[in-house]
């Protein structure tokens, strides 16, 4: 048990707030030196006990969420059910640990596959939430994080429990050996990711690009004190701004309502694009018919001409869970009934870069962001500019914009794209392919960012060839599973 919460606490300062560069290479030795002594039935509580103290430090935000009079109750309820949610995977983490701690094989190639696997179906699907995966704990050693070029993120996440597990298996088996290979393993990566660092795509096109950030906060129900903030704040940006760039970016949400049924939201583009003409990227709701009687509503992006024009626009694709709608809504149109709160948005189908001048902007609407997929998808289809739009005062003060915005940064990595980010209340960004942030808005800052941003070409290997690290973990625990199956049938003969 004190070994187990060992793992936890190692585990819980490799990632923000507290982020202790390669702690998390040996956060789970301690564990495994216990996994071996303990039941099936233990190892799965004890992970799940572990998993739901992390979960909670980082899904709190929760409680912050605004909802209608009459439900706040159920938020309670919300954060209790998420935090089971995601202990039961780490749950489920434990019981791997246990099986796999039984054999060589299974200490270096079936425990990091279990995790791969484990971490990859946490991450699909509309119930989908890949919040704090394990490479975030790479935040602040982004030169390792380079490798995911072409490992991918889940082939970081093999690396790194793998090194653990060389590390645990070193220890009980006391064969330094082993010790040592994942102490090389984490210097050789090391270096390699240096070297990396300096080999990004090279570009000779650009973009003039200019992020808006009114810092207004979002309100539930329709407020016109909102409506005196945003025309205030979006005045003072188009004043601020001097030079007019070829795009501006608006956040998600930027104006309140649906742009094409507002006059108020028309008139702030009308300003500024009699002062600039630009394009503008912008957040909002919006509408589709399907028959004269029934309309669907989603969740877009607008780019808008220097003319007033609405020229194209991109409909999130990954909504957020119990809180834009409820999963499965677009196949069982009988859950929109149920209210708890949550929005009755569909998810769009398409993935389709807009194109502004000689840019190809790969759209991620809010937490489309924190799927490495999205992002991939995007620059597979043309991309050749991350854009990533976002609304983040519900978090209020709390760890989540954060995390939200760390775990964009690897986006622009995996991509090898610039990543331009425009969130309402902060946190704004441009951030370079090696991850770098080169412009920021902290949060609840009024404020523009001005910046060329490259244009990048080419493909890494991880966009040409994707989660080939999540096919091979499969394969790996089949083989292990199979090879332990006819052994113990053997055996038992």
């Amino acid at each position: 048990m004190i070994l187990v919460a060992l793992s936890l606490v190692l585990y819980i300062l490799s990632f923000p707030p507290f982020s202790v560069p390669f702690l998390i290479f040996i956060a789970f030795v301690p564990a495994f030196l216990a996994i071996g002594k303990i039941s099936y039935k233990k190892a799965f509580w004890w992970f799940f006990a572990g998993g739901a103290i992390f979960s909670l430090i980082h899904v709190h935000w929760i409680l912050n969420l605004q909802v209608p009079p009459g439900i706040e109750k159920l938020l309670v309820l919300g954060l209790i059910l998420m935090i089971a949610y995601l202990g039961a995977f780490y749950g489920i983490i434990g019981v791997a640990f246990k099986y796999g701690a039984k054999s060589t094989a299974g200490f270096l190639l079936f425990i990091p596959s279990a995790w791969v696997l484990i971490e990859f179906f946490r991450s699909y699907g509309d119930l989908g939430f890949p919040w704090n995966p394990l490479w975030e704990a790479l935040l602040h050693n982004l030169s390792i994080y380079q490798i995911a070029r072409f490992w991918g993120p889940f082939g970081v996440s093999f690396l790194i429990i793998l090194v653990n597990a060389l590390m645990a298996y070193g220890l009980l088996k006391r064969r330094r050996l082993f010790a040592a290979a994942g102490f090389l393993i984490i210097v050789m990566l090391q270096f390699w990711g240096i070297y990396l660092r300096s080999q990004t795509f090279k570009s000779t096109k650009s973009l003039k690009v200019a992020i808006f950030q009114p810092n207004v906060l979002p309100r539930y129900e329709d407020n016109p004190e909102e409506w005196k903030e945003t025309f205030a704040a979006y005045d003072s940006l188009n004043r601020l701004l001097k030079d007019s760039p070829d795009l501006i970016v608006f956040s998600e949400s930027s104006l309140p309502g649906y742009y094409r049924l507002s006059r108020n939201s028309k008139e702030v583009v009308r300003n500024v694009l009699e002062r600039h003409k630009s394009y503008i990227l912008l957040g909002t709701a919006d509408y589709k018919f399907e028959t004269r009687d029934k309309y669907n509503l989603y969740n877009a992006a607008f780019l808008i001409s220097p003319t007033g024009a609405v020229i194209d626009k991109f409909y999130k694709t990954h909504l957020v869970p119990f809180g834009e709608w409820l999963p499965f809504q677009d196949k069982f149109p009988w859950l929109a009934n149920i209210h708890l709160g949550q929005g009755n948005y569909l998810p769009g189908k398409r993935f389709r870069p807009l194109q502004v001048k000689c840019a190809r902007l790969g759209v991620l609407i809010c937490f489309e962001s924190i799927f490495p997929e999205i992002a991939r998808k995007e620059v597979n289809l043309g991309a050749n500019l991350l854009v990533n739009i976002t609304n983040d005062g519900w978090f209020g003060r709390s760890l989540g914009p954060r995390e939200h915005f760390y775990l964009a940064i690897f986006r622009s990595i995996e991509t090898q794209r610039y990543l331009v980010r425009a969130a309402k209340t902060g946190i704004s960004a441009i951030v370079s392919p090696e991850g770098k942030i080169e412009e920021k808005l902290d949060q609840f800052k009024l404020g523009i960012i001005e910046s060329e941003v490259p244009l990048l070409r080419g493909e890494t290997f991880y966009v040409r060839h994707g989660n080939w690290m999540v096919y091979l973990s499969l394969l790996m625990a089949i083989i292990f599973l199979a090879y332990n199956s006819v052994k113990r049938l053997i055996h038992g003969g």
